[in-house]
């Protein structure tokens, strides 16, 4: 029995009904030949004439190859190809098998030399409109481009079809997005609380970390028009976060130092990567250690996974449990000791805070002033690129006590929902070490419920943590990263082993 092979494709399904490929079917269908068995090859939404790859089409010619098919209909030729090579590979398939390439709209004989001139001039007419359209569609881009107009497509987040006006259910969240990474949040809490708001996609579907980053990073959201990796001079898009947020959240997403490392282990285990090895400085990440008779979850050093090198130099490993509680043991102390001082210092904190924010935005502009300034002719480039690269110094400055100042915010905040400074102040002396341990004991527990980005962001900010060979927690050593003028503000923090 002879096989006819059906072959449907439609270049552009933006709504994946399918219904231009059904229409080719039926159409298809009123041209198969009695006792002929169809088998059908569908690519849906898949360009002919672009370097996209066409599964069911590459599986249609080698079933050709391998003599599985007798005759191939496509509704017309360009449904097919529109490449002019791509007819020579099927003329060459059908002098090989003998198979019969057949249209619904063209009539062509390829067992000819005039047959096969037909097709070949087919296909050429063929290529050419798609060049004809190519050539329109990109005059038609310039011409929107010049208007300050984005190139039309798919509808960004937070925008209408038009991709130029704000849709304001989803520009909020654009904006919140973008203050949250400025604040220090992580991809991954801001994404659950966009899911668990019920905030979506353009596609409706769940954030995803990736989704959200790139999202984030796009030159429209602050009303910037980008086609071709150039930014214009002017555009109607509007904006949903000014640029200097705009500029702020992109320096911190693209910083290579940024912790993104990802795993089952992360949720569980706040310290990893933070932790230090004490013999040869590598961060530490967690394993599971099975026993014959138990189960331990410990943090290892990454360079030395088995405990020991090559030179038979150890290394430490440490239990998550015993890391953590040290650790949160190391804080507590140091709250205890600053408790009194800790309004004021979380004040100065949060105006300090405000005002990096502040020389970061100043910062950009003069940057972004003097780098249009290079395009004028006649000025002095060396002398501007010296200034334009002094001032990147100070602002990658400014970035590393931003986010010092962001960790200290974060604790500061949990504190200030938790004491009661107040009553404290104003209680009698013999109860004053009492109230101190009530409020210390409040901040354990908060501390222990709060989301592992958070753990991290304080921890990360605050000291520098390693472990060195021995037992139990006396081998961790802490350091302030800033003992002169740390996120709590005390005078004379304790420093040194725990």
């Amino acid at each position: 029995m002879n096989v006819v092979a059906i072959y449907l494709r439609i270049s552009q399904d933006r709504e994946k009904t399918g219904e231009g490929v059904e229409r080719q079917k039926n159409e298809c269908l009123q041209r198969v030949h009695e006792g002929e068995q169809v088998k059908f090859y569908e690519d849906n939404d898949k360009s002919a004439s672009k370097n996209v790859r066409r599964p069911e089409y590459e599986r249609l010619k080698l079933d050709v190859e391998r003599g599985k098919v007798q005759r191939v209909l496509a509704w017309s030729l360009d449904r097919l190809t529109r490449k002019p090579r791509d007819i020579e590979d099927w003329i060459d398939l059908s002098q090989k098998t003998g198979v019969k390439l057949t249209t619904v709209r063209e009539n062509f004989d390829v067992t000819n030399e005039a047959g096969r001139a037909n097709l070949r001039f087919v296909a050429t007419m063929a290529a050419m409109e798609v060049e004809r359209k190519s050539e329109r569609q990109k005059a038609a881009n310039r011409q929107r481009i010049a208007k300050g107009k984005p190139i039309s497509g798919r509808r960004p987040y937070g925008y209408e079809d038009d991709q130029i006006r704000l849709r304001p259910d989803e520009s909020q969240w654009i904006a919140f997005a973008t203050a949250e990474v400025i604040a220090g949040k992580s991809l991954v809490s801001i994404a659950r609380r966009l899911n668990s708001e019920g905030a979506r996609t353009s596609t409706g579907k769940l954030w995803s970390t990736t989704q959200l980053r790139t999202m984030l990073l796009r030159e429209r959201n602050c009303g910037r028009l980008l086609s071709l990796g150039q930014i214009h001079e002017v555009s109607q898009i509007e904006a949903a976060v000014t640029g200097e947020d705009f500029e702020l959240c992109k320096s911190i997403l693209t910083n290579p130092d940024r912790n993104t490392r990802r795993g089952p282990a992360a949720e569980k285990s706040w310290l990893t990567g933070i932790l230090k090895c004490g013999v040869c400085g590598s961060p530490m990440y967690v394993k599971n250690i099975t026993g014959k008779h138990y189960k331990s979850r410990n943090y290892i050093c990454d360079s030395k996974p088995s405990g020991r090198g090559k030179s038979g130099d150890r290394h430490p490993s440490i239990s998550c449990q015993i890391a953590e509680a040290g650790l949160v043991d190391f804080l507590a102390d140091l709250y205890t000791e600053g408790l009194r001082r800790l309004p004021a210092a979380a004040a100065d904190n949060e105006s300090r805070l405000r005002s990096v924010l502040q020389e970061q935005r100043e910062n950009w502009k003069q940057r972004s002033d003097l780098t249009e300034d290079l395009t004028i002719a006649g000025v002095d480039k060396k002398f501007l690129r010296g200034k334009i690269e002094t001032l990147k110094n100070d602002f990658d400055s400014l970035e590393s006590e931003r986010l010092a100042l962001v960790a200290g915010g974060a604790s500061r905040d949990i504190l200030l929902d938790l004491f009661d400074f107040t009553k404290i102040k104003t209680t009698v002396p013999r109860d004053f070490l009492a109230e101190i341990e009530k409020a210390v004991e409040r901040f354990r527990q908060a501390f222990d419920e709060l989301p592992s980005d958070q753990k991290r962001t304080i921890v990360s900010g605050t000291v520098r943590i390693a472990v060195d060979l021995g037992w139990g927690s006396r081998r961790i050593r802490f350091e302030l990263l800033e003992p002169d003028r740390w996120w709590l503000g005390f005078d004379e923090p304790t420093e040194g082993a725990h």
